[in-house]
């Protein structure tokens, strides 16, 4: 797949909220767990990965359900890029300017003036995560707000 637009619902009609089989239907691409789980303690949050796609995009599974779409900065891998037009290395003010309303969360790994950026869509069902650290874009989540959680699940 050639497009790399991230929207606050997901990427190539891998969507939050949808079971990994209709993402699979819906996107036309195999996607499967990566082998690893996200430390969420009960083990029902996996990471999967897009078979043949972006080694730098991932899927957070919670219960069979797609919940968060990333893609994170990788030289050797695709830039992807949010509808609104900010991309994977774009420094923080791009990401200022085409989103209002933004909240903030300091990054829990890391030291300030590294952060995560929030913005929801209206009625908050789905937003997009902007993880800033040296000042720019290194990671883009999309979905539902699990996009908060500080491991990817509760």
């Amino acid at each position: 797949m050639t497009c790399r637009v991230l929207t606050p619902f997901g990427w190539g009609g891998i969507e939050a909220g949808v079971t990994t089989d209709s993402a699979q239907a819906a996107s036309g691409l195999k996607i499967r767990d990566d082998g690893h789980y996200t430390d969420a303690g009960d083990g029902t949050c996996l990471a999967y990965e897009v078979i043949g796609g972006p080694k730098n995009l991932q899927m957070l599974v919670e219960s069979g359900v797609v919940t968060t779409v990333e893609a994170y900065l990788d030289p050797h891998a695709p830039i992807f890029t949010t509808d609104r037009g900010v991309k994977l290395g774009d420094p923080e003010a791009a990401v200022r300017k085409a989103y209002a309303g933004l909240n903030q969360l300091p990054d829990i790994y890391s030291e300030p003036p590294d952060k995560k950026l929030f913005y929801y869509e209206p009625g908050g069902e789905r937003g997009i995560k902007f993880s800033i650290n040296g000042g720019k874009v290194t990671g883009i989540s999309v979905g539902s707000p699990s996009i908060e959680y500080g491991e990817g699940c509760l």
